[in-house]
């Protein structure tokens, strides 16, 4: 067999963890851009809901982006503007009442 690193079915073996690690700046820009879209949605009466629904998406993504250094920054600001995406619907929810 030429290369010794694959088992003998041609499948890499699992403890090979080669390469670098996986990059979450594309959840912390994802998160970030959801957390705007839900912030600017929740100002509205009707698209509250779904923006509350980005806001958890957002949120979820911010979380995840906090693990890697190179991302932390984007993450932490997915999650404020989730938290002030919820803020601003709950205030538009209760204005209703």
């Amino acid at each position: 067999m030429e290369d010794e690193t694959r088992t003998p079915t041609g499948w890499p073996q699992e403890n090979d963890a080669t390469g670098p690690p996986p990059n979450t700046a594309p959840l912390a820009v994802m998160g970030l851009a959801f957390g705007v879209l839900s912030a600017i949605l929740a100002l509205t009466v009707y698209l509250t809901m779904f923006a509350v629904l980005g806001a958890l998406v957002a949120l979820v993504l911010g979380v995840l982006a906090l693990g890697d250094e190179r991302s932390r920054g984007l993450g932490i600001g997915a999650i404020v503007m989730a938290v002030l995406a919820m803020v601003c619907a709950a205030v538009v929810v209760v204005s209703l009442w």
